[in-house]
């Protein structure tokens, strides 16, 4: 069974995504990370299917990739409906649950419970009082977390693939094509 995660997000004039680890089946740590590691959001060769970005009226701006479809939408406050998460609330949820299951994979390929463990996600804004200048992510152990492993599920979480990305970016170019429908 996967792992999951519930994200609870508060937005308001400081940013904070909680990241709760839920209870699953324990699976070796190297079958865990090898799955991570495969997935389409982590391994360049499987990530030559095009990702197609749709209009589905109001605010709303849908992303199909394999499979699946991602919906976002503008807060009422911004024009939309609120329905879905806006995209940048996307954007920040996929680095702390990026870091999460790197945490998950740690703990469970040394059985320690995941249950009481959640990452906290904390965003400071830049000096200029536009966009954000810094991120936190506190993993929050419960008293019985094994002391000897306080460092090295830090240094799990830091191998985020998002946090990698931003770190050192990609190029974007953006161009138009004209298409026949």
């Amino acid at each position: 069974m996967p792992a999951t995660f519930s994200i609870i997000s508060l937005l308001k004039y400081e940013h904070m995504l909680i990241i709760e680890g839920e209870p699953g089946t324990r699976s070796p740590h190297a079958a865990l990370r090898e799955s991570v590691e495969k997935s389409t959001f982590l391994t360049f060769s499987t990530m030559s299917q095009d990702m197609i970005i749709t209009f589905k009226g109001g605010k709303k701006v849908n992303a199909e990739f394999k499979g699946f479809t991602i919906e976002t939408d503008q807060s009422e406050y911004a024009g939309g409906e609120g329905s879905a998460p806006e995209p940048f609330m996307l954007f920040l949820a996929s680095i702390g649950t990026c870091a999460g299951i790197y945490v998950y994979s740690f703990c469970q390929s040394r059985e320690i419970p995941t249950e009481g463990i959640r990452i906290v996600q904390s965003h400071f804004p830049k000096e200029t009082g536009r966009g954000i200048g810094k991120i936190v992510l506190t993993i929050e152990v419960p008293p019985d977390f094994p002391e000897k492993y306080k460092d090295a599920v830090v240094n799990a979480a830091n191998l985020c693939a998002v946090k990698k990305h931003i770190q050192d970016p990609p190029v974007f170019e953006v161009v138009t094509a004209t298409t026949g429908n």
